[in-house]
């Protein structure tokens, strides 16, 4: 069993706009940080910008609310979720304005399954969160049928993404699968 799961992705705004659809019917919210103070800090929409230099959110089940554990970053002054232990799912949505923006960096949506406790015990996270978490990946799998967009088949590129590359978008070249890269490097190297 893997100790974690992830999707990388690249989406666009409506993409996103039906996973918040799909988190309310199944009884979801979405808490974005850095928090003020040890309350959670809910927004109503994936696609809200927070602090800039943390774009992380957590989709949260209604029910596993109490069960979120937060954590204070002192220096900071600031709270954050502790998603190691917490029955959360961490995604990360790049600030992106689709009539503003010509470059759409990837996002991430992320899940532990298990963590060591204070006496290095190992721990999986309830049941329920695990089989949730990955029907929820599942979903997005098939909600969001990959295209397999050249250079990018490590990750998850939705229609909607590829018809706005087609148009003259681009996605963040970072982001390139490793045997591009190698590729590219091995093409500099020849031109050199």
């Amino acid at each position: 069993m893997s100790t974690s799961s992830q999707i990388n992705f690249f989406l666009m705004p409506e993409d996103i706009l039906e996973m918040d659809a799909f988190l309310k019917v199944h009884q979801c919210s979405v808490v974005a940080e850095p928090m003020p103070s040890q309350e959670l800090k809910f927004i109503n929409s994936i696609l809200v910008n927070g602090n800039e230099k943390i774009n992380k959110k957590y989709i949260i089940r209604n029910l596993d609310i109490p069960k979120i554990s937060i954590k204070e970053v002192k220096q900071q002054n600031y709270y954050l979720v502790n998603e190691t232990i917490s029955p959360c799912i961490e995604i990360i949505y790049p600030k992106f304005e689709k009539n503003k923006d010509k470059q759409l960096n990837r996002g991430r949506v992320y899940y532990n399954k298990f963590y060591y406790d204070t006496e290095n015990k190992l721990t999986y996270k309830d049941e329920s969160f695990l089989k949730y978490a990955s029907d929820f990946f599942k979903w997005i799998k098939k909600h969001f049928q990959n295209v397999k967009l050249k250079n990018y088949e490590d990750f998850l590129v939705s229609e909607k993404t590829l018809k706005w590359v087609q148009s003259g978008g681009t996605l963040s070249e970072y982001n390139l699968t490793s045997k591009y890269k190698q590729d590219q490097v091995t093409q500099e190297k020849m031109m050199a």
